[in-house]
């Protein structure tokens, strides 16, 4: 924010005395000019930032009150209402990051314009023209930060359009770009590694960053191969007393934490609702679970509040379903008979996180861990069939996604060969008549539900399929456009397609009266043109077989 102050009372300084900015920079007495701003900048700033915030807050409690009003009148039901609330944080944190970080982008495009900055970039400017197509498309031609793209500095951040992120990361891995100024999103899986990492904050909304996370940034520093090691770097300029203290807190936390594994912090995490339905001691809850397919249906908690109730249901199917899901990845592929259940999950888990946490936990906790994981394993034996449980596996999914496919799969089946079939012969309305119609059926399964699904979004799948611009089908409702598309179709259609052609596979499905498989049947044209958004078959396949990201890329190249 200083920084920022600093460089907008010199740029007004230039606008209205250019010959005696002229002269100063002459004069070389540009460091002088900065300290004085520097001195009486740092007196107004607190203030200055208070009312920015007051400010920004009552613009939001406007946009969410307005927002809600809109669904009482409507009598929405809890769905929309919760619809209406992810869509609406997701769009205000994306402004909370522009106030945030889109400062950075001003100041690197105006020390660039004064000369103070040269170009970053050392290729042809022609191979940012795919980031820089996707950005102009999403962001707008004058954003600031295509801007310092075009500089060879990248700014990264999880709530940019995926088509624009996937290709600024393709470009950060293959070197082509050099600096990134990046949000915590480095922290949390984006696969990128630098040479040096320069932390701006060790804090975030005032609070120190956890040390894993700490711990995943400064892990970035030291390319594998190319560097002896990394180097990390942390400038203090005020206040330094409190952030060495800081820094020293977490260099010396990063070797007091222990890993834990995945799989029992999931069975404890369901285990621990159970036993806040049934009470009792342990030996009482390893018994309920034990051979109990009912401890699977969601323990109800008396007296519960109805929003804690529907919080915890929402928790308990995304427990459950990945759990499901770790189970089928062990021994899924397996014929496995029921009693030989438990033999096989020690015995592929010999050795594995699981097992070593297990040995610190006291027998009781042993006991009733392993009893949850062979309980749920034995739910999914005794309600599935060896095939299915391999196509579940293949498919990615949990028991109750994989039933409920399951009940669908004979018109799915004729929908994904309609589908390709019309993409084949070209015709165009026949295929997406046919996406559709399997988005119709899926988009009520878990977990192929969009989190953003907006009123006209069959309009919306048309005009992606069609590789029509969508401003106009989203008009006024961008940000809920752009989730359903991303979150929606590319994501969630694409894998709920697959898992249904997967699961088909699997099972040896027929889907005519000639007795034919799916496997028969050319089924990949169908889930290309939903994750690239056109039905230009080879440009389709193209794109989705570079894996890249660039979904985008064809519509605004052709």
């Amino acid at each position: 924010m200083f920084l920022r102050i600093l460089y907008l009372l010199i740029i007004v300084t230039a606008c209205f005395a250019p010959d005696a900015f002229a002269q100063i920079q002459e004069d070389n007495a540009l460091d002088r000019l900065v300290n004085t701003y520097r001195e009486q900048v740092v007196r107004f700033e607190p203030a200055l930032t208070g009312l920015a915030v007051n400010l920004f807050k009552l613009l939001v409690i406007i946009e969410l009150t307005w927002a809600f009003m809109k669904l009482v009148k409507e009598g929405a039901g809890l769905n929309q209402w919760a619809a209406t609330l992810l869509s609406r944080i997701f769009f205000i944190g994306f402004f909370i990051w522009l106030l945030n970080n889109g400062g950075f982008a001003d100041v690197i495009v105006d020390l660039h314009e004064r000369g103070a900055l040269r170009s970053l970039l050392e290729v042809d400017p022609d191979t940012l023209n795919t980031a820089i197509a996707l950005g102009e498309e999403w962001l707008g031609p004058d954003s600031a930060i295509l801007k310092c793209l075009r500089l060879g500095v990248a700014l990264h951040h999880g709530a940019l359009p995926t088509a624009y992120r996937k290709e600024v990361e393709r470009l950060l891995r293959e070197g082509v770009l050099k600096v990134t100024i990046s949000s915590p999103t480095l922290a949390q899986g984006l696969n990128l590694s630098a040479t040096a990492v320069v932390m701006h904050s060790l804090h975030r909304n005032r609070k120190r960053i956890d040390v894993s996370e700490f711990k995943n940034v400064i892990g970035r520093a030291g390319r594998a191969y190319v560097d002896v090691e990394g180097v990390v770097l942390f400038p203090m300029f005020d206040g330094i007393a409190k952030k060495r203290q800081d820094w020293e807190a977490l260099i010396n936390d990063l070797g007091a934490r222990n890993m834990e594994s995945g799989l029992a912090l999931l069975v404890w995490t369901l285990l621990a609702r159970m036993h806040q339905r049934v009470g009792g001691e342990i030996d009482h809850l390893v018994e309920y679970v034990t051979n109990n397919a009912v401890a699977w249906t969601f323990p109800e908690i008396p007296n519960e509040e109805p929003e804690d109730r529907d919080r915890a249901l929402a928790d308990w199917e995304r427990h459950v379903a990945s759990l499901d899901t770790a189970i089928l990845s062990l021994i899924g592929e397996e014929d496995i008979a029921d009693a030989e259940i438990e033999a096989a999950l020690d015995a592929i888990l010999q050795s594995s996180l699981w097992h070593r946490r297990l040995l610190r936990q006291n027998e009781d906790v042993q006991r009733v861990l392993k009893a949850g994981l062979v309980s749920r394993s034995r739910v999914i034996w005794n309600q599935s069939t060896v095939q299915g449980r391999r196509g579940y596996f293949l498919a990615g999914v949990g028991l109750s996604t994989g039933l409920a496919l399951d009940a669908i799969a004979a018109d799915a089946n004729l929908l994904l060969v309609q589908a390709n079939g019309a993409l084949l012969s070209g015709d165009t309305e026949e295929s997406i008549g046919a996406i559709t119609a399997l988005a119709e059926m899926v988009f009520v399964i878990e977990p192929f539900v969009p989190d953003q699904m907006p009123d006209n979004w069959r309009d919306i799948l048309r005009a992606w399929l069609l590789g029509e611009p969508l401003a106009a089908t989203g008009a006024g409702q961008e940000s809920e456009t752009l989730q359903f598309v991303e979150g929606g179709l590319v994501y969630r259609l694409s894998w709920a397609m697959e898992a249904i052609r997967v699961r088909a596979s699997a099972n040896g499905d027929t889907v005519d009266d000639f007795g034919l498989t799916t496997d028969d049947y050319e089924l990949g044209y169908a889930v290309a043109a939903v994750e690239t958004g056109t039905v230009n078959r080879s440009a389709a396949i193209c794109q989705s077989r570079s894996k890249k990201g660039q979904y985008r890329g064809v519509k605004l190249a052709s």
